[in-house]
C-alpha cells in the first residue's frame, strides 16, 4: 500500500463536482457551457482587477538580514546597489549589535546600504533568539520595506547580481496577478521527504525542535490524507530568497502565521507550502537555473559550519 504521506494530491481549491443530481444530457451541456462561460468570465475580470492593482513597479527595496554572528560572509562587489532607469532601488540591511562591528558601516554606505539596527526577539525552549529574530524580520517585513511596490529578500550567504536580477523579477510580476516568487527546491523531494532529512540525517539542525518537528508532521499527514492540502515536490520551496508585494495582505497574513510557528519549530520550509495554500497565494515558482541564468545567482563557494549557534 502505498504512503499517504508521499501521494500527490490535485490543487485543494478547484470545485468539485456533484453527481448526485443527475441533470439530462442536452440541460446538462447548457449548464455546463453557461457556468465555465461565467466562470471565465470572473476569473479573467479578478485576473485584470488584480493586474491593474499591481501594475507598474516601479520601487524595489532589496532587504537582507544579519542577525548574531550568523552567514555572514563579508562584503563583495554583487553588494554594490545599481541604478536602473525607470527604477527606484533601495537597500536595506537589517543587523543586531553584536552581529557586525561598526567600522564595517562606512563599507556597506559605499555599497549603497542603510543600515537598521534591530532588536532580538526572546527565543524558546525550541528556537534560539537569534533565528527567531532572522524568522521575525523574514516573514513580518519591517515598516521601511512597506513603502517599496516590490521586495527582494534574501540571506548572506546568497548573492544575487541586482543589476540584472531587479529587472529580471519585475518583468516576471508586472503583468502578472501573482504576488511573489518562489524557488522550488531542487531536491525535488515531497515535503514530507524534506521533513524526514532533517529528522533522521541532518538532525543537528532540528535538534531543540525535534519533537515539534514530528507533531506537525502529524498535522500535514492528516491535511493531505483529507485531500484539503497539497504537499508533493511541486509545493517545497527554499525561503533563503523571497521576492514579493510587501504590501498585499494574503502575503503579510501568511507570515504572521509562518513566524508564530517558528517559534516552536526551526525550519520554515517546514511551514510555507501550509501556509502558502491556507491563505491561497498566488505565486509564481521559479528554478534554480533561472535564478543563476537571468539573476546572477550564487550560494557561497564553499559550505562551512556557521559562525554561532547552528540552532
Amino acid at each position: 500500500m502505498q504512503n499517504p504521506a508521499m501521494l500527490y494530491f490535485e490543487n485543494p481549491w478547484m470545485e468539485s463536482t456533484d453527481l448526485s443530481n443527475p441533470r439530462s444530457e442536452s440541460n446538462c451541456a447548457k449548464c455546463d457551457a453557461v457556468s465555465t462561460k461565467n466562470h471565465l468570465r470572473q476569473k479573467d475580470s479578478l485576473q485584470h482587477q488584480s493586474i491593474a492593482m499591481h501594475k507598474n513597479i516601479s520601487k524595489v527595496g532589496i532587504m537582507k538580514y544579519q542577525i548574531g554572528k550568523y552567514d555572514f560572509e563579508g562584503v563583495d562587489d554583487l553588494w554594490k546597489v545599481p541604478s536602473l532607469d525607470n527604477i527606484q532601488v533601495k537597500a536595506i540591511f537589517f543587523v543586531t549589535k553584536d552581529a557586525i562591528p561598526s567600522c564595517m558601516f562606512p563599507k556597506f554606505k559605499d555599497m549603497g546600504w542603510n543600515i537598521v539596527l534591530v532588536d532580538k526577539e526572546k527565543g524558546t525552549e525550541n528556537v534560539c533568539a537569534n533565528r527567531l529574530t532572522a524568522k521575525r524580520v523574514k516573514w513580518t517585513p519591517p515598516e521601511q520595506m512597506r513603502e517599496f511596490d516590490l521586495v527582494i529578500s534574501h540571506d548572506c550567504d546568497t548573492r544575487l547580481d541586482y543589476e540584472i536580477a531587479i529587472p529580471y523579477f519585475i518583468s516576471k510580476l508586472n503583468d502578472s496577478s501573482s504576488i511573489a516568487l518562489l524557488q522550488k527546491h531542487y531536491r525535488g523531494d515531497t515535503v514530507f521527504q524534506h521533513i524526514d532529512r532533517f529528522l533522521f540525517q541532518n538532525t543537528c539542525r532540528v535538534t531543540t525542535s525535534r519533537n515539534r518537528c514530528l507533531e506537525w508532521r502529524k498535522e500535514l499527514l492528516n491535511m493531505s490524507m483529507n485531500q484539503k492540502f497539497n504537499f508533493g515536490s511541486d509545493q517545497l520551496f527554499l525561503s533563503n530568497i523571497l521576492v514579493f508585494r510587501p504590501n498585499d495582505s494574503r502575503w503579510l497574513k501568511m507570515g504572521r502565521k509562518i513566524f508564530e510557528k517558528c517559534h516552536f519549530i526551526q525550519r520554515d520550509q517546514f511551514i510555507l507550502p501550509w501556509a502558502l495554500q491556507s491563505e491561497k497565494v498566488n505565486f509564481l515558482s521559479i528554478s534554480r537555473d533561472d535564478l543563476d541564468r537571468f539573476a546572477g545567482f550564487k550560494m557561497r563557494d564553499q559550505p562551512r559550519f556557521k559562525i554561532g549557534t547552528f540552532n
